[in-house]
């Protein structure tokens, strides 16, 4: 493996590991309301299932979704 790609992975790594929400945190579902002004990202969660989201905003808010946490791993599409 190359080293840049993993620095990258272990980067990712400490991203979803100190990034995630803490055990028992759930974003708040029901009362957050997400504006669209910041664009799309792509995130990426634990299990490494990358998917783009409307922003940043609606990326936390999937883990009230799927239940899983998604860090954001660039801006614009995946």
């Amino acid at each position: 493996m190359k080293p840049r790609v993993a620095i990258l992975l272990f980067l990712l790594g400490l991203v979803l590991v100190y990034g995630a929400p803490s055990q028992g945190a759930m974003p708040a579902c029901l009362t957050q309301e997400c504006d669209l002004d910041s664009g799309p990202v792509c995130a990426i969660d634990a299990s490494g299932v990358t998917q783009t989201f409307d922003n940043r905003c609606m990326a936390t808010l999937a883990f009230c979704r799927y239940g899983s946490y998604f860090a954001e791993m660039k801006p614009g599409e995946c």
